[in-house]
């Protein structure tokens, strides 16, 4: 289904209008969701949604030159710093994570007009050289989405009622995002110890 066992050369000439899986060169993947029988495909820098043996391209840039956080408007005009997981939502959403951004962007309706906002954690466009820390407006606050803040956001999933998990890295606690008006974030779990403690995956299974 996805890349090329027999290509061994670099990952460039890539077709923005999309391409096979198993193209040369094969698509690059990091993460992956299912949204609506369809395979979303987060490879850090954009966002691709499988038909079948075809894909397009439905946010970020990987040849854009000035790296941001743009997490506003038309789902092509998305950009992430460092796309870090990507989950589906019940309602056939997809909600993206960027770990340097330090926010949660909805991508919502990715099969038709996708228009996307930022649902918690950085709430505004953020250019990667304006940055003085390892991430956008870090912070460990709970609360009304707009007014979260994360320290490096990660790996999303998403249970059957819509509320959205993530790793908090940085702040080494699970954090829920509820499927409410405000998205309100609260926390889970604390997993805080020795600096090489990290969460690497999570899912989530009958409730």
């Amino acid at each position: 289904l996805a890349g090329n066992p027999y290509f061994n050369g670099e990952l460039e000439g890539w077709n923005p209008a999309g391409q096979p899986l198993l193209a040369d060169p094969p698509l690059r993947m990091r993460h992956l969701a299912d949204v609506g029988g369809r395979l979303a495909i987060e490879t850090q820098t954009e966002v691709w949604l499988a038909d079948g043996a075809d894909v397009r391209r439905l946010a970020g840039d990987e040849l854009e030159q000035e790296v941001q956080y743009q997490p506003f408007g038309p789902c092509a005009d998305v950009r992430v710093m460092i796309g870090n997981g990507i989950a589906g939502l019940p309602n056939g959403d997809l909600v993206l994570a960027d770990t340097r951004g330090n926010g949660l962007i909805e991508l919502p309706s990715p099969m038709g007009t996708c228009t996307a906002a930022p649902i918690a954690g950085t709430p505004e466009a953020t250019l990667e050289i304006d940055l003085t820390d390892d991430a956008a407006a870090i912070g460990d606050i709970d609360g009304p989405g707009a007014d979260a803040r994360f320290y490096g956001v990660q790996r999303p999933v998403a249970d059957a009622d819509g509320n959205i998990y993530v790793i908090d890295a940085g702040n080494t606690k699970v954090k829920r995002v509820a499927n409410d008006a405000e998205r309100t974030v609260s926390t889970v779990f604390d997993y805080g110890g020795p600096e090489e403690y990290f969460v690497l995956a999570m899912t989530a299974m009958d409730g």
